[in-house]
């Protein structure tokens, strides 16, 4: 694998693709992972990571109108390094809509009376209209998912690589698996 690096939204996102890689990749020299703190307008910050000549990925959601919103970030930066003669090198993944909506996906089969229940949760608790209640968002749904399992604290800070709670050769993986498989290898 060549020397890589991938640009994500935040730590949950790192440690979902450190298990991809972990499955998927087992003997590869891992990526250089880049925290974009959850801001994607930190990647003119990050630029001077951008400009190393190595491939850059950049693996963020989709759900908030984010792929003009990087190219419009990035074309300045692009036009600065063709302007030096260098050319800067990234390719882009948009997951549908967002992290949480993919690993929601990749849950075992036998998991869904579980999800019923934790979205049966959300909706009681979005409908008691309270003010000193945090709605339950899609971030909230997947922590109670993991934490309603028991599950060995080691492990708990292996979340994605638990195989009992999620399943890292679904089909929903398939396009962020060619992806990599098109850019890293």
């Amino acid at each position: 694998m060549a020397d890589v690096n991938i640009y994500i939204e935040g730590r949950s996102d790192k440690e979902f693709l450190e298990a991809i890689f972990e499955k998927h990749f087992s003997g590869q020299r891992r990526p250089n992972f880049i925290d974009l703190e959850g801001n994607y307008s930190r990647l003119p910050q990050k630029s001077n990571r951008l400009k190393e000549g190595k491939p850059n990925l950049i693996v963020l959601d989709s759900d908030v109108n984010n792929e003009q919103l990087v190219t419009s970030i990035l074309k300045p930066l692009a036009d600065e390094e063709k302007a030096a003669g260098r050319v800067l090198l990234y390719q882009c993944f948009f997951i549908e809509r967002n992290l949480e909506d993919l690993v929601r996906k990749i849950c075992p089969a036998e998991e869904e009376g579980l999800w019923t229940c934790i979205d049966q949760y959300a909706t009681c608790n979005s409908s008691l209209r309270r003010a000193d209640l945090r709605p339950v968002d899609n971030k909230s749904k997947v922590y109670i998912y993991v934490n309603a399992h028991h599950v060995p604290n080691d492990l708990k800070l292996k979340t994605f690589q638990n195989q009992d709670i999620w399943d890292l050769d679904h089909n929903a993986l398939t396009p962020l698996l060619d992806f990599l498989k098109a850019n890293i290898l």
